[in-house]
């Protein structure tokens, strides 16, 4: 499942992207903060993750960009996660838990002035690690994205983001949603 996710991100980021891109190249640094949702055996497992990603864009046409990046988030644990765990091995682990994802996106621009509203929807690899008192899991899933965003232009270059983002990450032991914000800072070049 893993291999044939990235082929398709291959495909789409360099395959489409090269032959495409016609419009500026540009590079996003997001922070990010969310709720993420995932349970095992009727315990919910988190309550807050937070990171940041990268990202680079093409405008491949006057509505439509692609895009690829890469994700890393820490996610914390619930009470009773980290009391299951400590309680059933006798040893707590700290920042045993993390995601992280390398994905493509397709985003659609409603309109194109100072305020760039957008939609995005995608696909990546991700990976999941959560390691508690020699508990846990880890493995690799499949990351569903959908955006919806608003971009600010503070100049020709420069761009203040802000997106809800909604991921998806079906891992082969649990799947994680998660709810999140994403504020960040764009170049053009």
């Amino acid at each position: 499942m893993v291999t044939r996710t990235l082929l398709i991100l291959l495909v789409l980021v360099l395959g489409v992207g090269n032959a495409a891109a016609t419009g500026p190249w540009q590079v996003e640094a997001k922070g990010r903060y969310g709720w993420p949702k995932a349970q095992a055996g009727g315990t919910e497992l988190f309550k807050s993750s937070y990171g940041g990603e990268i990202l680079v864009a093409n405008r491949v046409h006057e509505k439509w960009s692609l895009a690829a990046g890469y994700n890393y988030l820490r996610t914390e644990a619930t009470g009773a996660f980290r009391g299951d765990y400590y309680l059933t091995n006798g040893v707590l682990e700290k920042n045993g838990y993390r995601q992280q994802a390398a994905f493509a996106l397709v985003r659609f621009h409603f309109q194109d002035n100072v305020l760039h509203p957008h939609f995005a929807a995608g696909m990546g690899a991700g990976k999941i690690h959560h390691a508690q008192g020699g508990g846990g899991f880890d493995g690799w899933g499949t990351d569903w994205l959908a955006r919806l965003g608003l971009a600010y232009h503070a100049g020709d270059r420069w761009r203040i983001l802000a997106e809800a983002s909604y991921d998806v990450l079906q891992g082969q032991q649990t799947n994680v949603s998660t709810f999140a914000v994403n504020l960040g800072v764009g170049y053009a070049f």
